[in-house]
């Protein structure tokens, strides 16, 4: 290449350099967050405005390498990051060629443009551009520092002048081998540009030597393909796993208690995929269960397991105590728990109530509602299950703000700390002594709060011995 053509992106970039991978993440330009997938979203799906099925294809244009149409090239450029054995999907579907940008639509695009979004290109060939959204807590099992999710990717092509010669317009094809000035390879843009949609930023620009399709300039387009340092940054920001948490259920209890629970775990289906299962429980003092469920679940389609079924899936060890399991997998699946109390009535005991931020009094803290909890007078007797949903850090500075049903607070210091993925409970009795203050019957509602990321179930057994849930409800966020 005669000169070094760059390829934008809008935003800066983190390195994160293990000891001989210096590839760089995308990050907001302000605050230094880094931007990725989550990956619950999969497939992430593009629409390509780049022709056409049927146009532009040989005879039209130089698609030889990856043709016959300019979309197989994009598509090809698209598959070679999955092929990667990174945990991400892409769809693609091709629409009629348009040069139109729109952005914050929700909808992720690839096209063409002799200008993108109204802007100039300047000396890019090819520009990236993001939409973003924080993440709710506890919405991602995600280190602390990596709170921004991406929602939509814009690509766009050069379809105007050669950068530095006005009336020269673009030439592009798709081609192998060492790079030419002109025609410009498309597909080797394409590599590049569907690195930062997937949150790839330049290595050369951190200050980084190494041979990478992501670097944005000198030996970017010498490279027709991707190199050891690209598969390494994608390949680490979506590693393979057992997928991420779906959905959690709670308070399965033991096959030795007089209550026994079935588990529903029900396969959405939506893509018309099956779905693949993997169970990580913990018990109340937070000892890990784990396993894979055996097989997978059909689309649509929904599989029972009793405790028992659970004590194998895990290993064969017996939980005390009452389980929560997190549902871990690739794709949407949701999860129930039905409970035959000890007299044989049908309860639900799915629903808790997990935290968001809570501002008041100058503090921001994470905080639970629950509602509608007996007094301990009541023949019906209540136990709160506070659980810190942390993996990392532990949930500190438990605390309880309640109010009868006139309004007034009563407030107290519940615990100083619950480990990670532990769960702490409370009986009607302990709530009165935290908060100095005895109610009648079902009249106290209350926040629990703490420093992370906590969710709270209240179980009651009623005067005939029947277990409910009376945590369910559909607060106001």
């Amino acid at each position: 290449m005669n000169a070094p053509l760059t390829v934008g992106t809008l935003l800066a970039g983190i390195l994160f350099s293990g000891e001989a991978w210096p590839w760089v993440q995308v990050t907001t330009v302000d605050d230094g967050y880094v931007l990725q997938w989550d990956q619950r979203a999969m497939p992430a799906r593009v629409v390509l405005r780049v022709g056409g099925r049927g146009a532009d294809c040989l005879g039209r244009g130089s698609w030889e390498a990856y043709g016959p149409c300019l979309d197989d090239v994009i598509r090809h450029a698209a598959d070679a990051w999955v092929q990667t054995g990174a945990d991400i999907e892409i769809v693609s579907e091709s629409e009629k060629s348009t040069e139109a940008c729109v952005s914050g639509d929700g909808v992720s695009t690839v096209t063409l443009g002799t200008d993108y979004c109204g802007n100039r290109w300047g000396d890019a060939v090819g520009i990236t551009m993001y939409q973003t959204a924080w993440l709710s807590p506890g919405d991602w099992d995600f280190p602390d520092g990596r709170p921004i999710k991406i929602t939509e990717v814009d690509i766009v092509f050069n379809t105007g002048n050669f950068p530095g010669r006005p009336g020269v317009p673009i030439r592009w094809a798709s081609y192998n081998g060492p790079s030419r000035y002109s025609p410009i390879d498309i597909h080797r843009v394409a590599l590049h540009e569907f690195g930062h949609f997937w949150g790839l930023a330049h290595p050369d620009e951190h200050g980084q030597t190494v041979r990478a399709i992501m670097n944005s300039g000198g030996d970017q387009y010498d490279h027709d393909r991707l190199q050891p340092d690209d598969v390494q940054g994608i390949t680490t920001i979506y590693p393979q796993t057992n997928g991420l948490v779906q959905a959690r259920v709670y308070a399965i209890p033991p096959i030795t208690a007089r209550d026994q629970a079935t588990v529903r775990i029900h396969c959405e289906g939506l893509d018309g995929e099956a779905c693949t299962v993997h169970l990580d429980c913990t018990d109340p003092e937070g000892a890990e269960y784990a396993g894979p469920v055996p097989g997978t679940i059909p689309a649509f389609g929904t599989r029972t397991f009793t405790a028992q079924d659970i004590v194998e899936i895990t290993g064969g060890e017996p939980w005390r105590g009452r389980l929560t399991c997190a549902l871990r997998s690739k794709r949407a699946v949701t999860g129930q728990v039905w409970t035959r109390a000890g007299d044989g009535v049908l309860v639900n005991n799915t629903a808790a109530s997990r935290s968001f931020l809570l501002e008041y009094a100058g503090n921001t803290w994470q905080a639970a509602r629950v509602y509608s909890i007996p007094s301990p007078t009541s023949s019906d007797v209540t136990n709160l299950r506070v659980r810190c949903e942390s993996t990392g850090a532990p949930c500190e500075n438990v605390m309880l703000f309640c109010a009868n049903d006139n309004g007034e607070l009563h407030s107290g210091s519940v615990v100083e700390r619950i480990e990670p993925r532990a769960t702490y409970h409370m009986q009607a009795a302990e709530i009165e002594r935290v908060i100095d203050y005895q109610w009648r019957g079902m009249g106290l509602s209350c926040f629990v709060v703490s420093t992370r990321d906590i969710s709270v179930q209240v179980l009651t057994r009623t005067g005939g011995g029947v277990l409910v849930n009376n945590s369910a409800v559909d607060p106001p966020r």
